[in-house]
């Protein structure tokens, strides 16, 4: 067997939510009998030596004896994770050692993982290579689903030099709409549900246990209408995490949840619950029980839709557009309901301390308040409908305003031109900030495009009031006067 100068091969490690391109460099040297990885491989890529091994040789292929083979990843100075290496060093190493005829240049770039077996099988992110934009020929194993770029593919080891053409397909995200038969909402939840998933509004509910809270929050999430580019990110993002995308991702942080694992960390950072539920539907049940450092923590995503994490001289910016909808109780037994005489028996001062853990910024985040002892228990509207009145009004907004954003994500000034001047000048009055002052705005544009009226006129700015201003004033104040 000749041992012949150092190969050099392509392959591609984790950044962020997409792939980076690295260089492979392997030399065989007098040694121990084992392979080394070096430029900061993480444990993964370290343990692949064994798959390596067991592949080749379970393939008929030779390892010279007292010989230490040397992997060196570049560039150096970033720690690398990666689920696709085995190929690119398995390959490397039979080219290098003349087992396999070497590939005329460009050499291509290679992708893949594989079993004892030496079967080559596509990694799950593997469709993450064409955010690249590359242009060079990439080889990979077995892939299951149709890919938006050309590739070759190899079933195993032996057929290496002899792999088989893929050529770009139209892909499109393959998500599922969860059935939603036979569940129903009253006329009042159906209703609230309507504007929320229309609009895709931040929603605080609050009231008294068992009163539908958390069943309005699994409601909406599963009525809501995707939007395809965000999705495209959101299922970037659960490969990222070993996961399929099958509808929008929905997140469900226990309220014992850290600051960290909420928003993200470690070096280099690494992205947390608001970044998993990216493109889809944060639900945070007993919202107030959650520490007031991470709902506080909560308002950059809200406002932008990304979230920058700083750790340790390393910086990273990962998207975050989520609807985030919370249930809450008002005290800790649960029974206090602003404006109304109740059965809550805690201490003043046990209630006060409560309440205060909504403050006034975050309580701002959300656009609609809703107070879940005023749902009726007649259930008698399906669920069905509402999906139907909820793409119904989407599909006006693209039509009338060329529109394709939810309407909380679009400007006040945009919606103020479809407003009277006299309108205008009555509800401005009533405006205690102008972040409420938006909300009112663009839950004031989703009731008209729910009504399918190009102008928004009084009856949509009054609802609009109540289920924005007024609703946050029952809390910020009301709520006071039973405390």
């Amino acid at each position: 067997m000749q041992i012949c100068a150092d190969m050099i091969v392509h392959s591609f490690i984790r950044d962020g939510f997409g792939l980076q391109k690295i260089e492979i460099e392997l030399s065989i040297v007098p040694g121990l009998p084992q392979m080394k990885f070096l430029g900061m491989p993480d444990g993964l890529i370290k343990e692949s030596e064994a798959r390596i091994k067991t592949a080749i040789r379970n393939q008929g292929f030779e390892i010279p004896a007292s010989k230490q083979v040397l992997i060196q990843l570049r560039p150096n100075d970033i720690k690398k994770h990666s689920r696709g290496l085995d190929l690119a060093v398995a390959a490397a190493f039979l080219w290098e050692t003349e087992q396999l005829p070497k590939p005329e240049r460009p050499k291509p770039a290679l992708y893949g993982e594989l079993n004892f077996n030496g079967e080559v099988i596509a990694p799950l992110d593997f469709c993450d290579v064409e955010t690249l934009k590359s242009q060079e020929t990439i080889i990979t194993g077995k892939s299951e689903t149709d890919l938006g770029f050309d590739y070759l593919s190899v079933n195993e080891l032996r057929t290496l030099s002899v792999p088989t053409i893929h050529t770009k397909q139209d892909v499109t995200l393959q998500i599922v709409e969860p059935s939603v038969e036979n569940l129903f909402l009253s006329k009042a939840q159906a209703r609230l549900a309507m504007i929320i998933a229309a609009g895709e509004h931040s929603a605080l509910f609050a009231g008294p246990p068992g009163t539908g809270k958390s069943t309005m929050a699994e409601y909406i999430s599963k009525i809501l209408c995707p939007n395809y580019e965000d999705l495209k990110m959101s299922a970037q993002i659960a490969r990222y995490f070993g996961e399929k995308l099958e509808w929008i991702p929905t997140r469900r942080p226990h309220h014992k949840s850290t600051l960290l694992s909420m928003i993200g960390a470690g070096r280099p950072p690494e992205p947390g619950e608001v970044t998993r539920a990216h493109g889809g539907v944060l639900i945070m049940d007993e919202f107030l029980e959650f520490d007031s450092k991470l709902q506080e923590a909560l308002r950059e995503p809200i406002e932008t839709g990304k979230i920058m994490i700083s750790r340790a001289g390393a910086a990273r910016e990962f998207p975050a557009k989520f609807l985030l909808l919370a249930t809450t109780n008002l005290c800790k037994c649960g029974q206090l309901i602003p404006s109304t005489k109740n059965q809550c028996q805690c201490r003043t001062v046990r209630k006060r301390q409560y309440v205060e853990r909504l403050s006034g910024p975050i309580l701002d985040r959300f656009q609609i308040i809703s107070f879940s002892h005023e749902y009726s228990q007649e259930h008698d509207v399906s669920l069905t409908d509402i999906r139907h009145r909820v793409k119904r009004a989407r599909e006006f907004a693209q039509e009338n305003r060329k529109q394709h954003a939810p309407n909380s994500r679009i400007s006040s000034l945009s919606v103020e031109k479809d407003i009277s001047p006299s309108l205008q000048k009555v509800f401005k009055l009533k405006m205690s900030s102008q972040r409420r002052l938006k909300s009112v705005l663009q839950v004031a544009r989703t009731i008209a495009d729910l009504s399918e009226s190009r102008e928004i006129r009084a009856g949509h700015l009054n609802e609009a009031l109540a289920l924005s201003l007024r609703s946050a004033t029952r809390i910020q104040v009301d709520l006071q006067r039973y405390i």
